[in-house]
Formats: structure tokens, sequence, C-alpha cells
């Protein structure tokens, strides 16, 4: 089944940290990462621009479109990544390795229903 591990995290505190910090960080993720391809088939990863650079389709007709950032959270969608996991419990096996790696934020572990199957 596939799975989205989705990072969220302040974009002020991501700022916040220095070159080397994040760097570190990064590795130290990207090392979990070749756990997780252990045990789980993985797909694309992405990280996010900051909200500042988006744009928001609003529903109804006509579509207003708005520039970023929308939401008024403290926490944004930073990043994901795409698991094809045997269970939940090992997509959530992979997010707390991935969050145990992270300062702040967290990860959320939500499973993807086909929508538009090949």
């Amino acid at each position: 089944m596939l799975y989205a591990l989705l990072c969220y995290n302040s974009e002020d505190a991501m700022a916040a940290l220095s070159n080397e910090e994040e760097a570190a960080m990064m590795a130290r993720i990207r090392a979990v990462e070749e756990k997780i391809v252990l045990k789980s088939r993985m797909g694309p990863t992405m990280r996010l621009k900051p909200t500042g650079a988006a744009k928001f389709a609003r529903a109804g007709k006509p579509s207003a479109v708005v520039d970023g950032p929308y939401a008024e959270t403290k926490e944004q969608l930073l990043g994901f990544w795409i698991l094809d996991c045997e269970s939940m419990d090992d997509a959530v096996e992979a997010a707390r390795l991935i969050a145990g790696e992270r300062a702040v934020g967290g990860i959320e572990i939500r499973p993807i229903a086909e929508f538009n199957p090949a």
C-alpha cells in the first residue's frame, strides 16, 4: 500500500538553522532513508519551496488565485516521501525514524487512495 509521509515544520525554525546545522540534519535523514529502503519501496521525495513562493486557488466559480502563504498555521508542509509499505505499522516505523532526526516539527503518515490508477 502507498503511504505519504508529510513533513511539517515551522519555516521560521528551518530558516533559523545555520547551513551546517541544516546539512547535518539532512545527512542524518539521508542515512535513515537508506534504512527505510531496506523494508519499503521509496518513491518520490520532495522538498517544497517556502509558502511565500506559493499561490492558492480558492474553490468556487470563478476560482480566485491568491499569493501565498495562505494557511494561518504555526507549521507548514515542507516536503514529503512516498513509500510502498506492507502495512501502516511499517509506514509509522519509517516516519519515526525520520522524525527522530529532526529537531522540531513532525511527520504525518497518510495512506494514499488511488485516484487515477494507470
